[in-house]
């Protein structure tokens, strides 16, 4: 990669890496709710879809090459996709149903129902609905941009080690904020790492594998884990 090239990449992923962060600073802890904050909170993730896209194409960053002719390797990719899912989520659903952790994140409840009321998210069924978007379409626009587009593009910057490290670093940081909104200082610093580190498991997954389906299956299982225990906190 030529010089210009890589002034390019630094600056396409270094803008992936922080924007989001930056959004989620405003759109959950200063704007909070209003009007502009449903604006920016769209707006970032229209930039999840476009950016990579514009990156990519247009400005001239290149991601790694896979091999691309067996597209049975997107159905390899399930089965450890499953495992990890099942094993992670179900931990999550275990630790936040019972015990002290229970407790903890019950003291949540008020501050997320808020929330989500502000969205327009009242009953049942619109939760399930909206569950349904985030834990489906969401988690794999995530993968698009966070391990396919971030991650890969690291990996042309940095070391390995390093890439996994700012790739899960960066997808933690908006995480952060988003938890310190509903817990405890101290709570948000280690949601936000198991956040971070399962960003890693998934960066993981799409290189060893070669293909986003394993890492978007385990990521969807898991944010369907964390929305079975919101449903059971908000109206069970």
């Amino acid at each position: 990669m030529s010089q210009r090239d890589t002034r390019r990449a630094w600056f396409c992923v270094v803008l992936a890496m922080g924007l989001p962060f930056c959004g989620a600073l405003f759109y959950f802890a200063i704007l909070k709710q209003s009007l502009v904050a449903k604006i920016l909170y769209a707006t970032v993730k229209v930039f999840t879809v476009v950016w990579p896209i514009i990156a990519i194409k247009l400005i001239g960053v290149h991601r790694w090459q896979s091999d691309h002719g067996d597209p049975k390797r997107h159905l390899r990719a399930l089965p450890l996709g499953l495992l990890t899912g099942v094993v992670i989520g179900g931990s999550i659903v275990a630790v936040l149903s019972v015990g002290p952790l229970h407790e903890y994140v019950t003291q949540m409840t008020p501050r997320l129902r808020d929330r989500l009321e502000f969205f327009g998210i009242h009953t049942p069924l619109t939760y399930l609905a909206w569950c349904v978007f985030l834990a489906g379409l969401h988690s794999l626009i995530e993968e698009f941009f966070w391990r396919w587009f971030v991650f890969d593009t690291l990996r042309t910057l940095v070391s390995r080690p390093m890439a996994y490290l700012l790739a899960g670093f960066s997808f933690a940081l908006h995480h952060y904020v988003i938890c310190w909104e509903y817990v405890s200082p101290v709570g948000a610093i280690v949601f936000g790492t198991c956040v971070g580190v399962g960003g890693a498991i998934w960066c993981w997954m799409v290189e060893r594998q070669a293909s986003l389906a394993g890492a978007w299956l385990s990521h969807a299982l898991v944010d369907a884990a964390i929305f079975i225990v919101g449903y059971r906190l908000l109206f069970v």
